[in-house]
């Protein structure tokens, strides 16, 4: 699969879409797809035309985080990646909505941490397993130490266990859940009428509340730091090797 096809953008009357498409690979995010990802977001925040954003995937797995080896050949860039990624989050005026039909792994916690509303199914795990391969979610960190507590978020860290997404909605990471794709995709219709509609005010309205709960760059750069770090450790190093073995 050529890399132009790993992200997919379309419209869907006024609100565009952003299909994660690399299922082969578990969607795990490329230097490319990170690119693409951030100049969408950042081409739409002066279209009047654009009410609002979409991100989803195809396949079982949402998304499995930033790929592994791409961390390791390429990490300096990797990492600066995902930090200017966050800042367009953190910037994004146009009402953003993720929709997971499958698995939420590591770095992907990301799109749940900034999207304004998160649709998932009933059978949606979400999980942070770094620490199983001598990894810290440092920049997940950033924000989700905001949307949960922090007994929670250190349990979800620590032991890199799968949360139910029944949980991760009482935990507020999921705004509503769905038995069916096809509930799921009429709400995503209900959603797409509603921001069109009332796009200025919300775009006001998210402006607002994002200057109230927004981390400064400067924690967000501690973290990116302290992320570099960690990937050249020896421990994370003969770990991710491990890894590198089994997924080749």
């Amino acid at each position: 699969m050529s890399e132009a096809t790993e992200i997919i953008t379309q419209y869907q009357g006024n609100v565009l879409e952003i299909i994660l498409n690399r299922p082969h690979k578990r969607h795990a995010l490329t230097r490319s797809m990170l690119q693409a990802i951030i100049d969408v977001i950042q081409s739409v925040q002066d279209q009047s035309t654009t009410s609002g954003i979409v991100i989803k995937s195809t396949g079982p797995i949402f998304c499995a985080g930033a790929d592994l080896v791409e961390m390791q050949t390429h990490s300096n860039e990797m990492i600066a990646l995902l930090v200017q990624l966050i800042e367009v989050f953190s910037n994004n005026t146009k009402p953003l909505l993720a929709v997971l039909e499958g698995d939420v792994y590591a770095g992907a916690l990301i799109f749940l941490n900034y999207a304004h509303v998160v649709y998932a199914l009933d059978h949606v795990k979400v999980c942070l397993p770094e620490v199983n391969k001598g990894l810290m979610p440092y920049l997940v960190m950033a924000e989700l130490r905001s949307q949960i507590s922090l007994k929670k978020m250190y349990h979800m860290v620590l032991m890199g266990e799968a949360v139910s997404v029944q949980s991760a909605e009482i935990q507020g990471l999921i705004s509503k859940i769905f038995s069916s794709q096809q509930d799921c995709h009429q709400a995503q219709k209900k959603w797409s009428e509603q921001v069109k509609h009332h796009c200025q005010n919300i775009s006001d309205f998210i402006q607002l509340v994002s200057t109230l709960k927004t981390p400064s760059d400067a924690s967000i750069q501690r973290c990116a730091n302290a992320l570099k770090m960690n990937l050249t450790s020896e421990c994370t190093q003969n770990q991710l090797k491990k890894f590198k073995r089994i997924d080749e």
